[in-house]
């Protein structure tokens, strides 16, 4: 009987010297805090850090279900898309028992990259000086986002404004007829977002665009008009007509019955490199008008016979020669299109008669356009000749003049002759 007590104690004795596995301890694990990363940002977790065992047994760890890698007891991972929350489980195993613990991390993106511009990009005939953009942003967690604005007349723009709060920016001091080049840069507080290069262009300047339509009706008179200045001399003079304008409308009306006369409107203006002049022009078969700038005398068109017959004709200043561009036919309308480019490595003006391009002058020299004139000639005679819906444009970047274009009120008699 003793002997089998003695069993008894010696058996349990063994047992706890030579470590028997019913008395393992298995591996403890604390809460892995949930974890918020935007998209490229890297997660590292030391492990041993929330997991021990109570045995000091060593430990090894296998990532059980989601993203990214385990080495040794470092669980890491680059965040990729797609954002929202993933689950992470991980067990611990001390080589006798194992325990797994989960945790989650949500993954955030970056800005959404700016878009809808406005002005469109590569947007034409802008206003100016003061213009509203505009664009869509945001970000696909709802994040806060502040906005960095680049602009400027390169086409790699400079910062202009930071941390806009607002998708909407009203630009001021734009000048006429530039292109503009902006971007926008999205921010969340984490991560940025760079959008697209866009650009614009502003209106260019419009000297004068008249069609008289508004003008009071009778002989002009010297204050008659504000974006010109009207002189004479007897017989000539010029009126605004009820319905001797382009489609039966008002028109401006140059009368010379004799080569002592003539009659003129003209305006001094700004040196202008870069522009354009058109108008509708038609005339009795005597008529003789010419539109030039009446210093440099280009760019300069004149109606008229120059010794090759009635027609449109151009002047040349370097070579001091008129050319006949084309015939014409009386009282018919005629839709004339000056361009001209004065700029050095340029240096000619286009004349277009009705879309169709008739002559190119080339100009040797250097010289601007600073004077716009319509008039007739004290040695010709104009019966009659008619002017409308004339427009005179600055295409050179950041033109304007010290004065706007626009007719003021007189009063006058109508002439009663007809075509």
């Amino acid at each position: 009987m003793k002997r089998r007590y003695l069993v008894l104690l010696v058996i349990p004795l063994l047992i706890m010297l030579t470590g028997c596995p019913f008395l393992n301890k298995l591996p403890v694990w604390t809460l892995i805090p949930n974890i918020v990363r935007n998209i490229g940002q890297v997660v590292n977790i030391n492990l041993l850090t929330y997991c021990s065992d109570p045995d000091g047994d060593p430990l090894v760890f296998t990532l059980l279900s989601g993203p990214g890698t385990i080495s040794g007891s470092t669980y890491s991972w680059t965040v990729s898309a797609p954002i929202g929350v993933v689950t992470i489980t991980i067990s611990a195993s001390d080589g006798k028992g194992q325990v797994s613990t989960s945790f989650t991390i949500t993954v955030k993106g970056a800005p959404n990259t700016p878009s809808n511009p406005s002005p469109a990009n590569n947007a034409t005939n802008q206003n100016y000086p003061n213009l509203t953009l505009s664009w869509t942003g945001g970000d696909p967690d709802g994040d806060a986002v502040t906005y960095d604005l680049y602009f400027g007349i390169i086409s790699n723009p400079p910062l202009f404004a930071s941390n806009l709060t607002s998708t909407t920016y009203n630009k001021t001091g734009l000048l006429s007829n530039t292109t503009y080049y902006w971007k926008i840069v999205a921010k969340d507080g984490v991560n940025t977002t760079t959008g697209p290069v866009w650009a614009f262009t502003t209106k260019p300047y419009t000297i004068v665009n008249d069609n008289f339509e508004s003008r009071p009706l009778g002989n002009l008179s010297a204050a008659t008009l504000p974006w010109a200045t009207y002189s004479k001399v007897d017989p000539g003079y010029s009126y605004i007509s009820a319905s001797f304008g382009y489609g039966n409308s008002k028109g401006l009306t140059f009368v010379d019955p004799n080569s002592a006369g003539n009659s003129k409107i003209s305006r001094d203006i700004s040196a202008l490199k870069k522009g354009s002049v058109q108008f509708y022009l038609r005339a009795a078969a005597n008529g003789s008008i010419g539109f030039r700038d009446n210093v440099s005398w280009l760019p300069y068109i004149l109606l008229g016979d120059m010794g090759s017959g009635y027609g449109l004709y151009s002047w040349n200043e370097s070579t001091g020669l008129f050319t006949k561009i084309m015939n014409v036919t009386a009282n018919t309308w005629y839709d004339i299109y000056i361009y001209f480019d004065l700029n050095a490595g340029q240096n000619y003006f286009r004349v277009y008669v009705n879309d169709v391009l008739r002559r190119t002058e080339n100009i040797t020299g250097t010289f601007s356009v600073t004077n716009l004139s319509f008039l007739t000639f004290s040695n010709e005679v104009c019966d009659w000749a008619d002017i409308d819906n004339v427009v005179i444009t600055a295409l050179q970047p950041g033109y304007t003049t010290s004065e706007e274009a626009w007719f003021e009120e007189f009063s006058g008699s109508a002439d009663s002759s007809t075509r």
